[in-house]
């Protein structure tokens, strides 16, 4: 498996990686050093990595979410807390309207459907057609304290399901939005969450704890938690995660600069990479074919690690 490092122009840390579901483009956020020096938010194309767009702002800003619209005419990242830009690549400018919320930390979009979601002091799902807020959850006073981090949640790949996690309770809580009820309750979930993805076929939800505090797998076709002596709860090293296009394998990335792949079947980790430069691993992203798995961590290394043969294993 040949693995390509790619020096950034920006040497800070980068903090999320998306792929777009053709293929074609890779967004990079990441630190600002404060004096607008270097890009936070890098459009590279695939598999070329030439540079498309790079967006700099003066104010010291980390970006730590940035998703690919699923039409791909759009790129939304987080700016800040409050507001989450919107990057129309056609015009290559900020649209007028942003979607507002408060204490906003993630980002997340369907695949076949204009949702795109926040994740922050409230859950909102947001209707870019409109564009307008969709479905909300809101948080009971008395679930989480103004200092915990808020909850996190992913969109189902059809935009019609909601998983929230890390709501101060040990539930992960899935939501049908459309119906506006809760469909499936699973247990033995973190207090507050760092991470949070359903599989592509909606057959697993991954979470990680916030502090690298576990890793939990479930299997919703029983509600149980998957291999739990595998994706264990006493994991203290892992940092980001994604499923492979096919659900069949999840990538894992650690604060010690170690990939791991995982099969789901029986856990058996078929695939670890150490990096002795790249530093903690907070982007992870599979190519929609499947064939190559992006990376980034704390120093502004980009890894492409070419996955051909991984049905073999």
């Amino acid at each position: 498996m040949n693995n390509r490092i790619i020096t950034l122009n920006n040497p800070h840390a980068i903090g999320t990686l998306d792929i777009s579901l053709n293929g074609s483009m890779l967004v990079v956020g990441q630190l600002d050093d404060g004096n607008g020096t270097y890009p936070i938010v890098t459009l590279r194309s695939l598999p070329s990595l030439d540079i498309l767009t790079e967006i700099k702002q003066v104010d010291g800003v980390a970006i730590e979410s940035a998703i690919f619209t699923p039409d791909g005419n759009k790129l939304v990242y987080l700016k800040d807390a409050t507001n989450v830009s919107i990057y129309d690549l056609t015009t290559q400018q900020v649209l007028k309207f942003g979607l507002y919320a408060e204490r906003v930390i993630w980002l997340a979009a369907a695949k076949t459907s204009p949702r795109i979601l926040t994740a922050g002091s409230t859950i909102d799902i947001w209707d870019l057609e409109q564009p307008e807020r969709y479905w909300i959850w809101e948080v009971p006073d008395y679930e989480i304290p103004p200092d915990m981090r808020p909850a996190l949640a992913d969109i189902s790949p059809d935009g019609t399901k909601v998983a929230v996690v890390g709501n101060n309770t040990n539930q992960v809580l899935i939501y049908d939005i459309d119906q506006n009820e809760i469909v499936q309750v699973l247990e033995d979930a973190p207090l507050q969450a760092h991470w949070a993805k359903f599989s592509p076929d909606m057959r697993y939800f991954a979470a990680i704890g916030y502090y690298a505090n576990g890793v939990y797998v479930w299997d919703l076709t029983t509600g149980k938690r998957h291999l739990p002596d595998i994706f264990s709860v006493d994991d203290i090293t892992s940092r980001s995660l994604c499923f492979h296009p096919s659900s069949k394998y999840l990538a894992i990335g650690t604060q010690g600069s170690i990939v791991n792949i995982y099969r789901m079947s029986d856990g058996e980790d078929i695939v670890s990479l150490e990096y002795l430069d790249i530093g903690q691993i907070e982007g992870l992203a599979f190519t929609p074919d499947g064939k190559h798995l992006c990376s980034g961590g704390f120093k502004g290394l980009l890894s492409i690690l070419e996955l051909n043969g991984l049905d073999e294993f």
